[in-house]
Protein backbone atom coordinates (compact mmCIF):
# COMPACT_ATOMS: atom_id res chain seq x y z
CA UNK A 1 0.00 0.00 0.00
CA UNK A 2 1.36 3.43 -1.00
CA UNK A 3 0.49 6.45 1.20
CA UNK A 4 0.75 9.96 -0.28
CA UNK A 5 0.94 13.29 1.50
CA UNK A 6 -1.56 13.75 4.32
CA UNK A 7 -2.56 10.11 4.60
CA UNK A 8 -1.61 9.75 8.27
CA UNK A 9 -3.96 12.53 9.28
CA UNK A 10 -7.02 10.34 8.63
CA UNK A 11 -8.10 8.23 11.63
CA UNK A 12 -9.91 5.29 9.99
CA UNK A 13 -9.66 3.09 6.91
CA UNK A 14 -12.73 2.11 4.91
CA UNK A 15 -13.11 -1.67 4.99
CA UNK A 16 -14.10 -1.90 1.30
CA UNK A 17 -11.37 -1.01 -1.19
CA UNK A 18 -13.00 1.35 -3.76
CA UNK A 19 -12.44 0.57 -7.43
CA UNK A 20 -10.61 3.43 -9.12
CA UNK A 21 -13.13 3.43 -12.00
CA UNK A 22 -15.92 4.32 -9.56
CA UNK A 23 -14.10 7.58 -8.75
CA UNK A 24 -12.52 8.72 -12.04
CA UNK A 25 -15.44 8.03 -14.37
CA UNK A 26 -14.83 6.63 -17.82
CA UNK A 27 -16.74 5.40 -20.88
CA UNK A 28 -16.13 2.54 -23.28
CA UNK A 29 -14.48 3.05 -26.68
CA UNK A 30 -16.00 1.59 -29.83
CA UNK A 31 -12.51 0.75 -31.10
CA UNK A 32 -9.56 -0.19 -28.82
CA UNK A 33 -6.46 2.03 -28.99
CA UNK A 34 -2.76 1.12 -29.02
CA UNK A 35 -1.35 3.50 -26.43
CA UNK A 36 2.27 2.35 -26.20
CA UNK A 37 3.00 1.65 -29.86
CA UNK A 38 3.58 -2.10 -29.50
CA UNK A 39 1.08 -2.89 -32.23
CA UNK A 40 -1.53 -4.26 -29.81
CA UNK A 41 -4.61 -2.12 -29.16
CA UNK A 42 -5.49 -2.72 -25.51
CA UNK A 43 -6.95 0.56 -24.22
CA UNK A 44 -10.75 0.20 -24.25
CA UNK A 45 -11.95 3.22 -22.21
CA UNK A 46 -11.60 7.00 -21.99
CA UNK A 47 -11.97 9.31 -18.99
CA UNK A 48 -15.02 11.57 -19.19
CA UNK A 49 -13.45 14.27 -17.02
CA UNK A 50 -16.08 13.69 -14.33
CA UNK A 51 -15.11 12.81 -10.75
CA UNK A 52 -17.55 11.04 -8.43
CA UNK A 53 -17.05 12.65 -4.95
CA UNK A 54 -16.59 9.33 -3.11
CA UNK A 55 -13.35 10.54 -1.50
CA UNK A 56 -15.04 13.67 -0.14
CA UNK A 57 -17.91 11.59 1.25
CA UNK A 58 -15.45 9.25 2.99
CA UNK A 59 -13.35 12.06 4.46
CA UNK A 60 -16.47 13.76 5.82
CA UNK A 61 -17.23 10.48 7.61
CA UNK A 62 -13.69 10.27 9.03
CA UNK A 63 -12.62 7.46 6.68
CA UNK A 64 -9.66 6.93 4.37
CA UNK A 65 -9.89 5.89 0.71
CA UNK A 66 -7.30 3.56 -0.84
CA UNK A 67 -8.29 2.81 -4.49
CA UNK A 68 -7.22 -0.51 -6.00
CA UNK A 69 -6.31 -2.02 -9.43
CA UNK A 70 -3.55 0.47 -10.20
CA UNK A 71 -1.32 -1.48 -12.58
CA UNK A 72 1.29 -0.76 -15.26
CA UNK A 73 -0.10 -3.04 -18.02
CA UNK A 74 -1.72 -1.15 -20.89
CA UNK A 75 -5.02 -3.05 -20.66
CA UNK A 76 -5.60 -1.48 -17.23
CA UNK A 77 -4.95 2.06 -18.47
CA UNK A 78 -7.31 4.48 -20.26
CA UNK A 79 -7.32 7.56 -22.47
CA UNK A 80 -7.29 10.98 -20.88
CA UNK A 81 -10.28 13.27 -21.62
CA UNK A 82 -8.25 14.91 -24.42
CA UNK A 83 -7.69 11.55 -26.09
CA UNK A 84 -4.00 11.11 -25.19
CA UNK A 85 -3.01 7.71 -23.74
CA UNK A 86 -2.69 7.62 -19.96
CA UNK A 87 0.83 6.81 -18.68
CA UNK A 88 1.47 4.41 -15.80
CA UNK A 89 1.89 7.29 -13.37
CA UNK A 90 -1.01 9.45 -14.56
CA UNK A 91 -3.75 7.73 -12.59
CA UNK A 92 -1.67 7.89 -9.38
CA UNK A 93 -1.30 11.66 -9.90
CA UNK A 94 -4.98 12.14 -10.72
CA UNK A 95 -6.11 10.28 -7.60
CA UNK A 96 -3.63 12.08 -5.34
CA UNK A 97 -4.84 15.44 -6.64
CA UNK A 98 -8.43 14.65 -5.64
CA UNK A 99 -7.40 13.49 -2.14
CA UNK A 100 -6.80 9.72 -2.21
CA UNK A 101 -5.11 8.58 1.01
CA UNK A 102 -3.19 5.64 -0.45
CA UNK A 103 -3.29 2.87 -3.03
CA UNK A 104 -3.41 -0.89 -3.37
CA UNK A 105 -1.08 -1.79 -6.22
CA UNK A 106 1.20 -4.56 -7.46
CA UNK A 107 3.56 -1.89 -8.81
CA UNK A 108 4.72 0.11 -5.77
CA UNK A 109 7.81 1.34 -7.63
CA UNK A 110 5.62 3.37 -9.98
CA UNK A 111 3.53 4.69 -7.12
CA UNK A 112 6.59 5.60 -5.05
CA UNK A 113 8.04 7.72 -7.88
CA UNK A 114 4.78 9.63 -8.21
CA UNK A 115 4.21 10.07 -4.46
CA UNK A 116 7.69 11.56 -4.03
CA UNK A 117 6.72 14.33 -6.44
CA UNK A 118 4.03 15.42 -3.98
CA UNK A 119 6.08 15.20 -0.78
CA UNK A 120 7.99 17.99 0.93
CA UNK A 121 11.22 17.75 2.91
CA UNK A 122 9.31 17.80 6.21
CA UNK A 123 7.30 14.67 5.41
CA UNK A 124 8.47 11.12 6.01
CA UNK A 125 7.07 7.63 6.28
CA UNK A 126 6.66 6.76 9.95
CA UNK A 127 5.31 3.19 9.89
CA UNK A 128 7.85 1.13 8.00
CA UNK A 129 10.41 1.10 10.82
CA UNK A 130 7.93 -0.26 13.39
CA UNK A 131 7.94 -3.75 11.81
CA UNK A 132 4.56 -4.51 13.36
CA UNK A 133 3.78 -6.02 16.76
CA UNK A 134 6.26 -8.37 18.41
CA UNK A 135 4.96 -8.51 22.00
CA UNK A 136 1.35 -8.81 23.11
CA UNK A 137 0.77 -8.74 26.86
CA UNK A 138 -2.63 -8.83 28.53
CA UNK A 139 -3.94 -7.44 31.80
CA UNK A 140 -4.71 -9.98 34.55
CA UNK A 141 -8.45 -9.44 34.05
CA UNK A 142 -8.02 -10.20 30.30
CA UNK A 143 -9.82 -6.98 29.37
CA UNK A 144 -6.84 -4.96 28.10
CA UNK A 145 -4.11 -5.83 25.61
CA UNK A 146 -0.69 -4.15 25.53
CA UNK A 147 0.90 -4.60 22.07
CA UNK A 148 4.58 -3.66 21.75
CA UNK A 149 6.15 -2.84 18.40
CA UNK A 150 9.17 -4.73 17.11
CA UNK A 151 11.00 -1.73 15.64
CA UNK A 152 11.51 1.95 16.42
CA UNK A 153 9.08 4.29 14.67
CA UNK A 154 10.88 6.90 12.59
CA UNK A 155 11.16 10.07 14.68
CA UNK A 156 10.99 8.29 18.06
CA UNK A 157 14.06 8.10 20.35
CA UNK A 158 16.70 5.64 19.18
CA UNK A 159 16.17 2.02 20.25
CA UNK A 160 12.73 2.78 21.69
CA UNK A 161 9.67 0.59 21.16
CA UNK A 162 6.11 1.84 21.50
CA UNK A 163 3.69 0.13 23.90
CA UNK A 164 0.02 0.70 23.12
CA UNK A 165 -3.19 -0.02 25.04
CA UNK A 166 -6.14 -1.81 23.43
CA UNK A 167 -9.56 -2.29 25.03
CA UNK A 168 -10.94 -5.75 24.31
CA UNK A 169 -14.60 -5.02 25.04
CA UNK A 170 -14.84 -2.08 22.62
CA UNK A 171 -12.17 -3.31 20.15
CA UNK A 172 -10.57 0.13 20.33
CA UNK A 173 -7.08 1.49 20.83
CA UNK A 174 -6.77 3.62 23.97
CA UNK A 175 -3.52 5.33 22.99
CA UNK A 176 0.18 5.11 23.78
CA UNK A 177 1.13 3.77 27.22
CA UNK A 178 4.84 4.56 26.96
CA UNK A 179 8.14 3.61 25.38
CA UNK A 180 10.36 0.64 26.15
CA UNK A 181 14.06 1.57 25.96
CA UNK A 182 16.23 -1.21 24.55
CA UNK A 183 19.86 -1.35 25.64
CA UNK A 184 21.06 -1.19 22.01
CA UNK A 185 19.45 -0.37 18.67
CA UNK A 186 20.29 -3.80 17.21
CA UNK A 187 18.51 -5.67 20.01
CA UNK A 188 15.09 -7.28 19.70
CA UNK A 189 12.36 -8.33 22.09
CA UNK A 190 11.14 -11.90 22.35
CA UNK A 191 8.07 -11.82 24.60
CA UNK A 192 5.90 -9.52 26.73
CA UNK A 193 3.92 -11.12 29.55
CA UNK A 194 2.08 -9.97 32.72
CA UNK A 195 3.08 -10.15 36.38
CA UNK A 196 0.28 -7.98 37.77
CA UNK A 197 -1.86 -5.04 36.75
CA UNK A 198 1.13 -2.70 36.35
CA UNK A 199 4.22 -4.90 35.98
CA UNK A 200 5.20 -7.00 32.96
CA UNK A 201 8.19 -9.06 31.80
CA UNK A 202 10.10 -8.41 28.56
CA UNK A 203 12.73 -10.61 26.91
CA UNK A 204 15.43 -8.46 25.30
CA UNK A 205 18.21 -10.11 23.28
CA UNK A 206 20.89 -9.52 20.69
CA UNK A 207 20.99 -11.36 17.36
CA UNK A 208 23.99 -13.52 18.24
CA UNK A 209 24.29 -17.15 19.33
CA UNK A 210 26.77 -19.66 20.72
CA UNK A 211 29.91 -18.12 22.20
CA UNK A 212 29.29 -14.87 20.28
CA UNK A 213 26.10 -14.15 22.25
CA UNK A 214 26.52 -11.11 24.50
CA UNK A 215 23.06 -10.02 25.64
CA UNK A 216 20.07 -12.18 26.61
CA UNK A 217 18.08 -10.71 29.52
CA UNK A 218 14.61 -10.54 31.04
CA UNK A 219 13.45 -7.17 32.36
CA UNK A 220 10.49 -6.11 34.49
CA UNK A 221 8.69 -2.97 33.30
CA UNK A 222 6.13 -0.94 35.24
CA UNK A 223 3.52 0.63 32.97
CA UNK A 224 2.32 2.87 35.82
CA UNK A 225 5.76 4.50 36.08
CA UNK A 226 6.50 6.61 32.99
CA UNK A 227 9.21 9.28 33.08
CA UNK A 228 9.18 12.74 31.52
CA UNK A 229 10.56 11.39 28.24
CA UNK A 230 7.81 8.79 28.01
CA UNK A 231 9.86 5.70 28.98
CA UNK A 232 8.39 3.05 31.28
CA UNK A 233 10.39 2.01 34.34
CA UNK A 234 12.66 -0.97 33.63
CA UNK A 235 14.47 -3.34 36.03
CA UNK A 236 16.67 -6.34 35.20
CA UNK A 237 15.31 -9.64 36.51
CA UNK A 238 17.41 -12.40 34.87
CA UNK A 239 20.64 -12.50 32.86
CA UNK A 240 20.12 -15.58 30.68
CA UNK A 241 23.84 -15.80 29.92
CA UNK A 242 24.71 -15.98 33.61
CA UNK A 243 22.23 -18.22 35.45
CA UNK A 244 23.55 -19.67 38.70
CA UNK A 245 23.73 -23.49 38.55
CA UNK A 246 25.51 -24.49 41.78
CA UNK A 247 24.36 -28.13 41.53
CA UNK A 248 25.39 -28.46 37.86
CA UNK A 249 21.94 -29.64 36.80
CA UNK A 250 22.92 -30.02 33.14
CA UNK A 251 26.07 -31.98 33.92
CA UNK A 252 28.49 -29.80 31.97
CA UNK A 253 30.88 -29.37 34.88
CA UNK A 254 30.05 -25.67 35.26
CA UNK A 255 28.24 -23.79 38.00
CA UNK A 256 26.86 -21.23 35.55
CA UNK A 257 24.22 -22.05 32.93
CA UNK A 258 23.78 -20.06 29.69
CA UNK A 259 20.88 -19.77 27.27
CA UNK A 260 22.73 -18.51 24.16
CA UNK A 261 19.95 -18.63 21.55
CA UNK A 262 18.80 -16.06 18.99
CA UNK A 263 15.09 -16.81 19.22
CA UNK A 264 14.30 -16.80 22.94
CA UNK A 265 10.60 -16.22 22.44
CA UNK A 266 8.74 -17.28 25.59
CA UNK A 267 8.65 -16.30 29.26
CA UNK A 268 5.87 -17.39 31.59
CA UNK A 269 5.47 -16.69 35.30
CA UNK A 270 4.99 -20.00 37.14
CA UNK A 271 4.87 -18.48 40.61
CA UNK A 272 6.32 -15.44 42.40
CA UNK A 273 9.75 -17.09 42.52
CA UNK A 274 9.91 -19.06 39.25
CA UNK A 275 9.92 -18.29 35.53
CA UNK A 276 9.58 -20.67 32.60
CA UNK A 277 11.76 -19.60 29.65
CA UNK A 278 11.84 -21.26 26.21
CA UNK A 279 13.60 -20.79 22.90
CA UNK A 280 11.82 -21.21 19.57
CA UNK A 281 14.19 -23.16 17.32
CA UNK A 282 14.60 -21.15 14.12
CA UNK A 283 15.23 -24.27 12.02
CA UNK A 284 17.70 -24.77 10.41
CA UNK A 285 19.65 -21.70 11.50
CA UNK A 286 19.69 -22.10 15.31
CA UNK A 287 23.02 -23.53 16.45
CA UNK A 288 23.27 -21.85 19.84
CA UNK A 289 23.86 -24.98 21.89
CA UNK A 290 26.19 -27.02 19.67
CA UNK A 291 29.33 -24.91 19.49
CA UNK A 292 30.61 -26.92 16.51
CA UNK A 293 27.57 -25.99 14.44
CA UNK A 294 27.08 -29.61 13.45
CA UNK A 295 23.74 -30.08 15.23
CA UNK A 296 20.55 -28.04 15.01
CA UNK A 297 19.18 -26.78 18.34
CA UNK A 298 16.32 -28.40 20.17
CA UNK A 299 13.52 -26.29 21.60
CA UNK A 300 14.72 -25.92 25.20
CA UNK A 301 12.44 -25.12 28.13
CA UNK A 302 14.01 -24.15 31.47
CA UNK A 303 12.80 -23.11 34.91
CA UNK A 304 14.65 -20.18 36.48
CA UNK A 305 14.48 -19.39 40.19
CA UNK A 306 14.45 -15.69 41.08
CA UNK A 307 16.46 -13.93 43.76
CA UNK A 308 13.71 -11.38 44.36
CA UNK A 309 10.07 -12.46 44.46
CA UNK A 310 7.56 -10.98 42.03
CA UNK A 311 4.28 -9.43 43.17
CA UNK A 312 2.27 -11.96 41.18
CA UNK A 313 -1.42 -11.35 40.58
CA UNK A 314 -3.55 -14.20 41.95
CA UNK A 315 -5.14 -14.65 38.50
CA UNK A 316 -1.78 -15.57 36.99
CA UNK A 317 0.72 -18.35 37.43
CA UNK A 318 0.37 -22.03 38.15
CA UNK A 319 -1.66 -21.37 41.30
CA UNK A 320 -4.45 -19.73 39.30
CA UNK A 321 -5.27 -23.13 37.77
CA UNK A 322 -6.54 -24.46 41.10
CA UNK A 323 -8.00 -21.29 42.65
CA UNK A 324 -11.75 -20.69 42.62
CA UNK A 325 -11.66 -17.37 40.74
CA UNK A 326 -14.67 -15.20 39.90
CA UNK A 327 -13.85 -12.43 37.42
CA UNK A 328 -16.20 -9.49 36.98
CA UNK A 329 -16.62 -7.27 33.95
CA UNK A 330 -16.71 -3.50 33.56
CA UNK A 331 -20.45 -3.40 34.23
CA UNK A 332 -22.16 -3.00 37.62
CA UNK A 333 -22.52 -6.53 38.99
CA UNK A 334 -23.39 -8.64 42.01
CA UNK A 335 -20.84 -11.45 42.48
CA UNK A 336 -20.81 -14.08 45.22
CA UNK A 337 -18.26 -16.82 45.77
CA UNK A 338 -20.39 -19.47 47.47
CA UNK A 339 -19.58 -21.49 50.59
CA UNK A 340 -17.58 -24.34 49.08
CA UNK A 341 -13.93 -23.38 49.36
CA UNK A 342 -11.76 -20.27 49.46
CA UNK A 343 -12.90 -17.82 46.79
CA UNK A 344 -11.01 -15.17 44.84
CA UNK A 345 -13.31 -12.47 43.49
CA UNK A 346 -12.25 -9.61 41.20
CA UNK A 347 -14.81 -6.91 40.53
CA UNK A 348 -13.02 -5.09 37.67
CA UNK A 349 -14.62 -1.72 36.81
CA UNK A 350 -18.18 -0.84 37.73
CA UNK A 351 -19.92 -0.23 41.03
CA UNK A 352 -20.16 -3.81 42.22
CA UNK A 353 -21.61 -5.75 45.13
CA UNK A 354 -19.11 -8.49 46.04
CA UNK A 355 -19.79 -11.16 48.66
CA UNK A 356 -17.41 -13.87 49.74
CA UNK A 357 -19.97 -16.56 50.48
CA UNK A 358 -23.72 -16.64 49.84
CA UNK A 359 -25.39 -13.83 47.89
CA UNK A 360 -27.10 -12.41 50.97
CA UNK A 361 -26.74 -9.35 53.19
CA UNK A 362 -26.59 -11.61 56.24
CA UNK A 363 -23.19 -11.87 57.94
CA UNK A 364 -23.37 -15.67 57.51
CA UNK A 365 -21.80 -16.42 60.88
CA UNK A 366 -20.16 -19.82 61.10
CA UNK A 367 -20.34 -20.68 57.39
CA UNK A 368 -18.10 -19.97 54.46
CA UNK A 369 -14.36 -20.04 53.98
CA UNK A 370 -11.40 -17.68 53.77
CA UNK A 371 -12.04 -15.45 50.77
CA UNK A 372 -9.98 -12.80 48.96
CA UNK A 373 -11.93 -10.02 47.26
CA UNK A 374 -10.65 -7.15 45.08
CA UNK A 375 -13.11 -4.41 44.20
CA UNK A 376 -10.68 -2.84 41.67
CA UNK A 377 -12.30 0.11 39.83
CA UNK A 378 -15.59 1.71 40.84
CA UNK A 379 -17.26 2.43 44.16
CA UNK A 380 -17.97 -1.07 45.44
CA UNK A 381 -19.79 -2.69 48.37
CA UNK A 382 -17.75 -5.64 49.62
CA UNK A 383 -18.74 -8.17 52.27
CA UNK A 384 -16.39 -10.90 53.41
CA UNK A 385 -19.15 -12.80 55.25
CA UNK A 386 -17.97 -15.91 57.13
CA UNK A 387 -14.31 -16.91 57.35
CA UNK A 388 -11.05 -15.02 57.69
CA UNK A 389 -11.15 -12.81 54.62
CA UNK A 390 -8.82 -10.36 52.86
CA UNK A 391 -10.79 -7.49 51.34
CA UNK A 392 -9.36 -4.79 49.06
CA UNK A 393 -11.43 -1.93 47.70
CA UNK A 394 -9.12 -0.62 44.98
CA UNK A 395 -10.03 2.64 43.27
CA UNK A 396 -13.22 4.46 44.18
CA UNK A 397 -15.08 5.24 47.39
CA UNK A 398 -15.82 1.75 48.68
CA UNK A 399 -17.74 0.33 51.63
CA UNK A 400 -16.18 -2.85 53.06
CA UNK A 401 -17.63 -5.17 55.71
CA UNK A 402 -15.43 -7.85 57.23
CA UNK A 403 -18.41 -9.60 58.88
CA UNK A 404 -17.58 -12.78 60.78
CA UNK A 405 -13.97 -13.92 61.26
CA UNK A 406 -10.54 -12.31 61.53
CA UNK A 407 -10.48 -10.11 58.44
CA UNK A 408 -8.05 -7.78 56.68
CA UNK A 409 -9.64 -4.66 55.17
CA UNK A 410 -7.85 -2.20 52.89
CA UNK A 411 -9.78 0.53 51.15
CA UNK A 412 -7.19 1.48 48.55
CA UNK A 413 -7.51 4.68 46.54
CA UNK A 414 -10.49 6.78 47.53
CA UNK A 415 -12.32 7.75 50.69
CA UNK A 416 -13.57 4.40 51.94
CA UNK A 417 -15.74 3.16 54.79
CA UNK A 418 -14.42 0.11 56.65
CA UNK A 419 -16.64 -1.92 58.99
CA UNK A 420 -15.08 -4.85 60.77
CA UNK A 421 -18.09 -6.65 62.21
CA UNK A 422 -20.31 -4.06 63.90
CA UNK A 423 -24.05 -4.39 63.17
CA UNK A 424 -23.41 -7.57 61.18
CA UNK A 425 -23.73 -10.12 63.94
CA UNK A 426 -20.17 -11.26 63.31
CA UNK A 427 -17.10 -11.09 65.48
CA UNK A 428 -13.34 -11.41 65.22
CA UNK A 429 -10.06 -9.57 65.28
CA UNK A 430 -9.85 -7.32 62.23
CA UNK A 431 -6.93 -5.44 60.69
CA UNK A 432 -7.62 -2.13 58.94
CA UNK A 433 -4.78 -1.31 56.54
CA UNK A 434 -3.65 2.27 55.89
CA UNK A 435 -1.19 3.69 53.36
CA UNK A 436 -0.16 7.21 52.40
CA UNK A 437 -1.71 8.71 49.29
CA UNK A 438 -4.80 6.50 49.26
CA UNK A 439 -7.39 8.88 50.70
CA UNK A 440 -9.12 9.09 54.08
CA UNK A 441 -10.78 5.93 55.39
CA UNK A 442 -13.57 5.97 57.95
CA UNK A 443 -13.35 3.01 60.36
CA UNK A 444 -16.66 2.62 62.15
CA UNK A 445 -16.01 -0.05 64.80
CA UNK A 446 -12.34 -0.17 65.80
CA UNK A 447 -11.95 -1.92 69.16
CA UNK A 448 -8.78 -1.20 71.17
CA UNK A 449 -7.03 -4.36 72.42
CA UNK A 450 -8.91 -6.44 69.82
CA UNK A 451 -8.43 -4.95 66.36
CA UNK A 452 -5.28 -3.68 64.64
CA UNK A 453 -4.24 -0.88 62.31
CA UNK A 454 -2.06 -2.27 59.52
CA UNK A 455 0.70 0.00 58.18
CA UNK A 456 1.60 -0.52 54.51
CA UNK A 457 4.01 0.88 51.94
CA UNK A 458 6.61 2.17 54.41
CA UNK A 459 4.37 3.72 57.05
CA UNK A 460 5.63 3.38 60.64
CA UNK A 461 4.05 4.10 64.01
CA UNK A 462 6.62 6.83 64.64
CA UNK A 463 5.70 8.65 61.43
CA UNK A 464 2.06 9.08 62.47
CA UNK A 465 0.31 11.80 64.46
CA UNK A 466 -2.90 11.49 66.46
CA UNK A 467 -5.65 13.88 67.48
CA UNK A 468 -9.33 13.42 68.20
CA UNK A 469 -10.61 10.58 66.02
CA UNK A 470 -7.93 11.12 63.34
CA UNK A 471 -4.71 9.36 62.36
CA UNK A 472 -2.49 11.51 60.15
CA UNK A 473 0.71 11.24 58.17
CA UNK A 474 2.12 14.73 57.79
CA UNK A 475 -0.71 16.89 56.47
CA UNK A 476 -2.67 13.89 55.19
CA UNK A 477 -5.49 12.40 57.25
CA UNK A 478 -5.25 8.67 56.74
CA UNK A 479 -8.23 7.56 58.81
CA UNK A 480 -11.08 8.58 61.08
CA UNK A 481 -11.74 6.07 63.88
CA UNK A 482 -15.30 6.76 64.93
CA UNK A 483 -15.75 6.82 68.71
CA UNK A 484 -12.02 6.40 69.42
CA UNK A 485 -9.66 8.95 70.97
CA UNK A 486 -6.65 8.11 68.81
CA UNK A 487 -4.29 9.79 71.30
CA UNK A 488 -4.86 6.77 73.55
CA UNK A 489 -3.58 4.32 70.94
CA UNK A 490 -0.24 2.65 71.62
CA UNK A 491 2.18 0.94 69.28
CA UNK A 492 0.66 -2.42 70.27
CA UNK A 493 -2.42 -1.56 68.19
CA UNK A 494 -0.34 -1.34 65.01
CA UNK A 495 1.20 -4.03 62.79
CA UNK A 496 3.35 -3.87 59.67
CA UNK A 497 1.73 -5.49 56.63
Amino acid sequence: SIKPKGAMRRPNLCTNKPWKNSILLRESLDTPVDGNGDGVAEITTQLTGEVFPLIDFAHNAGLQVHPYTLRDEERFLTLNPDGTPQTTGDEFRQLIEIGADGFFTDFPETGRIVVEQFETAEEFANLRGSRGYEGMAFSPDRQTLYPMLEGTVFGDPEASLRIYEFDVATSAFQGLVGLYQMEAANHAIGDFTPINENEYLVIERDGLQREAAEFKKIFKVDLSQVDAEGFVEKTEVVDLLNIADPDDLNGDGETTFTFPFVTIEDVLVIDENTLLVANDNNYPFSIGRDFTGAEIDNNEVILVGLEDSLQLDLRLGEGSLTRDITQGTREDEILAGGINGDDFIFGSDGNDVLRGDLNSRDSQVGIGDDDTIFGEGGSDRIGGKGGNDALFGGEGDDAIWGDDGDDILRGGLGNDTLIGDDNSGGSGTDTFVLAAGEGTDTITDFEINLDFIGLADGLTFGSLSFGGEAIAFGSETLAILQGVDTATLTESSFVMV
